[in-house]
């Protein structure tokens, strides 16, 4: 069967250069190209459970920076593997389809050579080897959210689950305030299961996903208890399932969390969690994984390292492929001193995804922790290499010149300020005064950023000041017999 797929053009490329393997990109990354590739969509089943949990009783669809990164991967593969004359194997004169648009933009920003600018946006034939509906609903099953929005845009029907995945992929592309106008209808136009529905993702809306001046706390609660005096009524108590019950006590625990009623939003999730305990089916494990991972980030904000600890060990054993949760449980090692756990889960975690970023920076970070800043320094310059940022620059340039390269650090920031033309903050700035203070025969670089500083006449900025005034007069001093 042929899915639609808003990623065309890529396919097209990929037909063209067969230097260009993209299954060599996670699995989910290549299905938004290959949807209808059947050893991916079992690869899938395998994954980890937000991946692997269908449509059906799917609850934690795939985010827009999850659907960026799996963008990036397929950049990078596209930009490690075409050769340098590129340009001749590429049309860039026919349209685009949006996905492969989104997906040019980001192999440009690796390739400055391969342009894809003021390409025009092919409009998709459907196919009709699906229902519309269920059409749309695999596209946002695998992220391919701008395949969704077309087919949406030609369905007519006014149904609550229309209503509702309209909702989900205008969320998607942060309209929100139409998100709110589709879920809404999905309220009004269902029965008492879709108002149920509709209230929860309506309350999210209010707590998480709105523009910041559009949130409102009492909304989100008003939705919510609304919908759990539903599902308490005694003539619905045949209608909903335990989930539903669960998943509305999961937003009241985050209200609860927003308001620092924490020990309140605790009691919420350990009665969830133990009502899903008496589940055995197959759509539990992923509800429950939510909860336990919300449950922790209650103990991690208490300050309760130890049952945070035990929370995210058993979000690992529940799902031991979620990459996400393994780096939360590192992190949480290393908040309570106990970095050898730190650096033996970060391990594992980068079996899963061995180029992820946030890893490879934490992995820096915990080296540079043991002062093994050779180990350090080969997990930065990873990251950089995946990533130019300022937190990826800010590992490699620390561990070079922990390791004497001042030569090499000044010419790496030098680098990324002329490309980027970021301000450079202030962390950067330190990093740079370091530097010159590796290199005596730069005295007049040292007095000329003293003198930049001077001028800022910020109190914080003070202790760099001091410290050049130092390594200056040590150096004067020096010059003396």
């Amino acid at each position: 069967m042929m899915f639609g797929t808003s990623f065309q053009s890529a396919r097209e490329w990929l037909e063209q250069n067969t230097v260009c393997d993209l299954k060599k990109a996670s699995d989910s990354a290549a299905q938004l190209v290959f949807p209808e590739n059947k050893s991916l969509e079992e690869a899938r089943r395998n994954s980890h459970l937000t991946h692997s949990t269908s449509f059906a009783h799917q609850i934690r669809f795939s985010l827009r920076s999850r659907v960026s990164r799996e963008l990036d991967l397929l950049a990078n593969i596209y930009a490690q593997q075409l050769p340098e004359n590129a340009m001749r194997f590429l049309d860039l004169t026919s349209p685009l389809d949006e996905g492969s648009r989104e997906l040019a933009k980001k192999i440009h920003s690796l390739r400055p050579d391969i342009h894809f600018e003021n390409r025009n946006i092919i409009k998709p034939a459907l196919h009709a080897a699906l229902p519309q509906f269920q059409e749309a609903a695999e596209a946002v099953y695998r992220g391919d959210y701008w395949w969704a929005r077309t087919v949406l845009k030609n369905i007519s029907e006014r149904t609550a689950q229309i209503e509702y995945l309209r909702g989900l992929v205008c969320t998607h592309f942060d309209d929100t305030l139409t998100s709110e106008l589709h879920f809404k209808l999905a309220r009004h136009t269902g029965g008492v299961a879709d108002k149920v529905k509709a209230n929860y993702v309506l309350s999210m809306l209010y707590l998480r996903h709105h523009p910041t001046q559009h949130r409102c706390v009492n909304k989100a609660h008003q939705y919510l208890e609304e919908a759990w005096s539903i599902l308490c009524a005694e003539e619905n108590l045949g209608v909903f399932d335990e989930f539903d019950r669960v998943f509305n006590r999961n937003g009241a625990a985050l209200i609860a969390f927003r308001e620092r009623r924490i020990s309140e939003a605790i009691s919420m999730l350990t009665w969830g969690i133990n009502r899903l305990d008496e589940r055995t089916d197959g759509s539990v494990p992923l509800h429950k994984s939510v909860l336990i991972y919300n449950l922790a980030q209650c103990y991690r904000a208490l300050k309760m390292a130890d049952h945070a600890i035990s929370e995210f060990q058993r979000l690992v054993h529940l799902d031991p492929l979620m990459i996400e949760y393994r780096i939360e449980l590192a992190n949480e090692y290393e908040s309570a001193d106990r970095v050898e756990d730190a650096i033996a889960e970060l391990h594992e975690a980068l079996k899963i995804e061995p180029g992820r970023v946030e890893a490879l920076n934490l992995g820096a970070y915990l080296y540079a922790q043991k002062n093994n800043f050779t180990q350090a320094h080969g997990f930065a310059a990873q990251a950089w290499m995946k990533e130019q940022s300022e937190e990826t620059l800010f590992n490699l340039v620390y561990c070079l010149l922990q390791l004497g390269r001042p030569v090499e650090a000044r010419e790496l920031m030098s680098i990324f300020i002329d490309t980027t033309g970021e301000r450079i903050s202030d962390r950067i700035m330190e990093l740079q005064i370091e530097a010159l203070l590796q290199l005596p025969s730069r005295m007049g670089e040292l007095i000329q950023m003293r003198e930049q500083l001077l001028t800022q006449n910020r109190l914080e900025l003070e202790p760099l000041v001091s410290a050049i005034n130092q390594a200056i007069k040590e150096r004067e001093s020096s010059c003396f017999v």
